[in-house]
């Protein structure tokens, strides 16, 4: 249903994952608030934030849902019940730190085995201000997304470089491919379809 503009009214959850320590929060704080805050605390468990992004050359409002998550392995149980009916998950690594980089593989197939058929995953490179401490480069990243059919792109929410685009592409692809987006008047919303699908390693990531 559209609302007082015209415009369509969109919600759509979008979870980050990642180890602890990429980068997550202050992607996340950046992008909804503006802030940065080097010395962020370890998250504990999950929360989210809201952050509505128009696409007005698709006369759609997106509402996003960001879930913040708890990366160490410890709380990877809890993580999981977050990404299960995600629209998009974003999986985190910090291009200063290799291991975090092989760790997103893991977290890849964890979205593609625990989340719904449809949902979108979107690899993200984290910390780009720290050039001169890369570890993982730009073409590393772009072949392990396009092994697993994923979104890619790196940000740094010190800098602010790419984190305005990084959630504008988000929601205009998911918003682009699923142009049949079902109504719902008494809510005034459009709810994008997310259906679940039966857990199987044959699951493909997103198509994009």
């Amino acid at each position: 249903m559209a609302g007082k503009d015209g415009m369509k009214n969109v919600t759509m959850k979008v979870v980050l994952i990642g180890d602890s320590g990429v980068g997550k929060t202050t992607l996340i704080n950046k992008y909804v608030t503006d802030t940065f805050d080097a010395f962020e605390p370890p998250t504990i468990s999950g929360g989210f934030r809201k952050k509505p992004v128009e696409l007005k050359d698709l006369n759609v409002r997106v509402t996003l849902q960001i879930w913040d998550t708890a990366g160490q392995e410890k709380f990877k149980a809890i993580v999981s019940n977050y990404y299960r009916d995600a629209h998009c998950a974003v999986v985190m690594y910090d291009v200063t730190c290799e291991e975090s980089f092989q760790s997103a593989k893991n977290w890849i197939y964890e979205v593609k085995s625990k989340a719904p058929e449809n949902s979108k995953i979107f690899l993200c490179g984290g910390k780009l201000d720290l050039e001169d401490k890369r570890e993982v480069s730009l073409q590393a990243g772009h072949r392990l997304a396009k092994e697993h059919g994923c979104l890619f792109g790196e940000n740094s929410a010190k800098t602010s470089i790419g984190v305005v685009e990084t959630f504008e592409k988000i929601a205009r692809v998911y918003v682009e491919n699923n142009a049949s987006a079902s109504s719902s008047p008494e809510r005034g919303t459009v709810t994008l379809d997310n259906k679940k699908s039966a857990k199987s390693n044959k699951k493909s990531g997103c198509k994009c």
